[in-house]
């Protein structure tokens, strides 16, 4: 099973919010692209919460205007379908879909590779 319990619980309070300018600037760039196009050869193509595979979408568990240094992280991301990315995912919360067992797969896709030499196949740095 891809999906398991929801986690979800609100961004921690004081955070310092990233500007959406520089949001939407990361995701029009070459090495987001890249980086998408990485993580959809390498995840399994269905949403993770409610196993659709139909428009599919990267999904930042820990929103990026929050979490800024995650933007780039494999563990980050999970793929959801448009409609579960829009309906039930609330902007200003954490909300993991993933089951124990989809990110032990995910390790082992990644392999034990040190995080910076993910990251940079990842980005083609």
């Amino acid at each position: 099973m891809l999906y398991g319990p929801i986690k979800e619980y609100e961004v921690v309070k004081g955070l310092p919010k990233t500007s959406s300018k520089r949001v939407l600037k990361f995701r029009k760039s070459v090495s987001y692209k890249t980086f998408r196009r990485r993580m959809f050869a390498i995840l399994p193509k269905i949403c993770v919460r409610c196993l659709s595979e139909n428009d599919l979408q990267l999904d930042h568990i820990k929103p990026i205007c929050y979490y800024w240094s995650l933007r780039k992280s494999p563990m980050n991301i999970q793929i959801l379908c448009s409609d579960c990315n829009c309906n039930f995912k609330k902007a200003d919360y954490v909300t993991d879909y993933r089951s124990n067992k989809y990110k032990s797969e995910m390790r082992i896709k990644l392999g034990s590779k040190d995080i910076d030499d993910i990251v940079n196949w990842l980005f083609g740095s």
